[in-house]
Parts: structure tokens; C-alpha cells; sequence
């Protein structure tokens, strides 16, 4: 009976271990972690690399996380550092369903859109308490709300480096 009672705990702690398992890398001069809750996600990372606007006059360096799940459904995360301050970002002025949320710990905008076939893409940015003026986290998710970007939202952490630099 013992053993079985010490089989059925291995089984459940292992089962928790599957389901969650976070994720860290580090973009530029930042770390970012999340957790999607489960395990069933692939990851891709496109380099912190600089760019600018078409015009030249807005300078920036951007890195991005694509997360996937099994159904081929993307969360893109979009960490921008602008070279000068940016004046923020509102998706108020462009979704009518915007609202605020507090994302990283931090109050941000979420908004929704539905695209067809039920399908729903949602709008998510936020401005770390470190750097508001000149880093910008982004969020596009099609997974749908309780099924990854609901998770995502709520773990999603992005730090500085070192605070010195």
C-alpha cells in the first residue's frame, strides 16, 4: 500500500511539473520571464537587434518572443527600448473595447478584437515602472484568453539588468 501511495505522489508531482514550466531569456539590457501554464508551447526568439522609423527620426532596438501553442496559435512579445523618451502608447485610441489592466505590476492597456470564426486577437501594452519613457513591452496573442494569454499576462515579468548600466 506504501508503495503505491508513494507512486501516485511521484505521478501528481510530475504532473505539476508538466504543466507548468516557466520561461526566462534575456533581451538587450533586460531579463523577461513568463509561465503559460503548461508545457505544450514552442518558443522562438528573434534577437535584440536596432532599427528606426522609415523617416530615421525614431531610433529603437527591439527583440521579440514568439510562443506557440500545439494549434499553431502565436503570443508575440515585443520588447522595445526607444534611443530618445517616446510619448506613450494608448490602445484607447484605436480599440473601442481598451481598458486598463495591471500587467508586471504595473497599470497597462489590454484590448480585444474579434477577427472571424470566433477567433479573438488581443492588444496588450505596458510600460515598466524602470524605464516608462523608453521601453515599451507589447503583447499580440491569439491563444485564446483562458487557454495561454490570460496566464501570460498575469506572469509576465521583464527586469533590468543592472540597475547601473
Amino acid at each position: 500500500m506504501r508503495v503505491v501511495i508513494s507512486a501516485l505522489v511521484v505521478l501528481i508531482f510530475l504532473q505539476l511539473i508538466a504543466c507548468a514550466v516557466p520561461y526566462n531569456t534575456t533581451m538587450g539590457q533586460y531579463n523577461v520571464s513568463f509561465d503559460m501554464g503548461s508545457s505544450d508551447y514552442s518558443i522562438t526568439e528573434n534577437p535584440w537587434k536596432s532599427t528606426e522609423s522609415l523617416s530615421g527620426t525614431e531610433k529603437r532596438e527591439v527583440g521579440t518572443i514568439t510562443v506557440q501553442d500545439h494549434r499553431n496559435r502565436e503570443a508575440i512579445i515585443s520588447v522595445t527600448r526607444y534611443e530618445e523618451a517616446k510619448k506613450k502608447t494608448s490602445l484607447k485610441n484605436y480599440f473601442e473595447t481598451a481598458t486598463t489592466r495591471t500587467i508586471d505590476g504595473v497599470l497597462g492597456e489590454i484590448a480585444s478584437d474579434e477577427i472571424g470564426k470566433g477567433m479573438t486577437i488581443y492588444f496588450s501594452l505596458y510600460y515598466p515602472v524602470f524605464d516608462p519613457e523608453m521601453l515599451e513591452i507589447g503583447i499580440v496573442s491569439y491563444i485564446p484568453w483562458n487557454e495561454g494569454t490570460l496566464q501570460l499576462l498575469k506572469t509576465i515579468h521583464v527586469e533590468k539588468i543592472n540597475d547601473t548600466l
